[in-house]
């Protein structure tokens, strides 16, 4: 699993530099980005939730709202569009980003609680260290939105529309915390390790 959120990851990411390196700029991509980015966050839960043996089959409709916003979205793809393009993000324009933000980051914040709740007894205790290295970076990667709803409160809103996409780039942390959870908790680590 922790693979897989990594290749959502490098997916987005490959995506948006289609669309602001490239300048594939079509309504169909800027859908194809939010497509991909949408399911990031439940596959976050979903991951943490095998970790701590607390899964069960019920959970996959933790993946409902990312569908439901796929599906919905498919009807209204006119209305997508890359307003603005940056170095470091990309500024797209959706429908409904309050109701999609509060989507996507539910299942994130539900993510933090359960590594935060768990840190310190997990089922194994082989991944104690892992789950510790995973917490630290999704509050990293957490910092931007932070830092945008404090913004927003001084009226200055331009990062919070940017906000998936600065996230994605801070998300790069995230991606070499689970890298690194991979390698400490692959099956083959006894063989690398007698190699």
């Amino acid at each position: 699993m922790a693979v897989k959120i990594v290749a959502v990851l490098a997916t987005y990411q490959l995506i948006e530099y289609l669309i602001c390196g490239v300048n594939l700029q079509s309504s169909y991509i800027t859908y194809t980005a939010f497509v991909v980015i949408s399911f990031l966050p439940p596959m976050t839960l979903h991951f943490t939730l095998k970790l701590f043996d607390k899964w069960k089959r019920g959970w996959s409709l933790i993946y409902l709202p990312a569908a439901a916003f796929t599906i919905y979205y498919a009807f209204i793809l006119p209305q997508f569009s890359t307003a603005k393009c940056s170095i470091f993000y990309a500024v797209h324009n959706y429908p409904h980003g309050d109701l999609f933000g509060l989507v996507y980051y539910l299942p994130i914040l539900a993510t933090m609680i359960l590594l935060f709740r768990f840190r310190n007894n997990p089922v194994n205790k082989k991944i104690k260290a892992s789950v510790k290295i995973l917490l630290g970076a999704l509050i990293f990667t957490a910092l931007p939105v932070l830092t945008a709803f404090i913004l927003k409160a001084f009226e200055l809103d331009g990062l919070l529309r940017a906000i998936v996409s600065v996230m994605c780039k801070f998300a790069i942390g995230y991606a070499f915390a689970l890298a690194i959870f991979a390698l400490l908790n692959s099956k083959d680590k006894n063989a690398r390790n007698n190699s």
